[in-house]
Parts: C-alpha cells; structure tokens; sequence
C-alpha cells in the first residue's frame, strides 16, 4: 500500500513539473462593443505584442527603434506584412487574433466573415502567412514536415 502512495505522489508531482498548466492562452486589452483597436499578446511570448485594426486586418508589432531625442520611448509599432489581405473600407469588425495554445506558430489572424486565416510564425520575418486548407494532398505545403 505505501509503495501505491508513493508511487501515486510521485507521478502527480511529475505531470505537474513536465506539463505545466497553461497560463490564459491570450491577454488582450478589454474593449468597447464596435472598439477599432485592439492590443494582444501572446501568453507563449511576453515580448511579443500586436495591435490589430479589426476593421481592416493591419497588423502592427511592438518594436525597439531608434530614438531620435532624449524625450518619449524608444518603442514604436511596426506595421506587419499581411500576404494577400483584402482591402477593406467598411466601420465594422471583420478581423480578430486568435492565439491557440501556448506555440508561437499557432498565432493566426481571422476574417470572421468569410473564415479566411493567416497564420504567423512560420517563418522567422514578420510575416502573416495565408493559412491553406490542406484538401489536396498533392500540395506540398500540407505535407507534415521533420
């Protein structure tokens, strides 16, 4: 019976070291219905933080630049490449950040209308990749990767 505890203590404490629980899977500020703006950060990377326009998908990313004075922060938003992003001049939302688990590469970006994503992280630039629906196998870019 002892070694049943001990062993029952023992992969408890284990699971809670080796799969920590997730923390929010997503911090964003706290807006007003029909709100423009939004600012998200990803639990996974506290350095990383973007400001979305959910009206017309512009993605921009908290960065270091230089400072030109001795005044104000040497922080800026740099506007993000979002690859093939309709234009849009409509007053309503139609885009959201949506970050799923605690991976960087599972950070995408919605068009809540037509369910149109973009994924970031796949590569190392600052880039929103279109997120493809793997249907053809033949695609080379559903195939599961090493």
């Amino acid at each position: 019976m002892k070694k049943v505890l001990i062993l029952t203590a023992f992969l408890a404490a284990f699971s809670v070291a080796v799969f920590p629980q997730d923390g929010p899977p997503i911090m964003s500020t706290s807006t007003v219905d029909g709100a423009r703006f939004e600012m998200v950060q990803p639990s996974s990377d506290r350095n990383l933080t973007f400001r979305l326009d959910k009206f017309t998908g512009v993605v921009h990313r908290l960065a270091a630049c230089p400072k030109d004075d001795s005044v104000g922060s040497d922080r800026c938003w740099k506007e993000m490449v979002v690859l093939d992003l309709p234009k849009s001049l409509t007053n309503r939302i139609r885009f959201q950040i949506v970050v799923n688990g605690a991976a960087l590469r599972n950070i995408f970006l919605l068009q809540i209308e037509t369910g149109k994503t973009w994924q970031y992280g796949i590569e190392r630039e600052d880039k929103w990749h279109p997120f493809i629906e793997c249907n053809d196998r033949t695609n080379p870019n559903c195939s599961w990767r090493p």
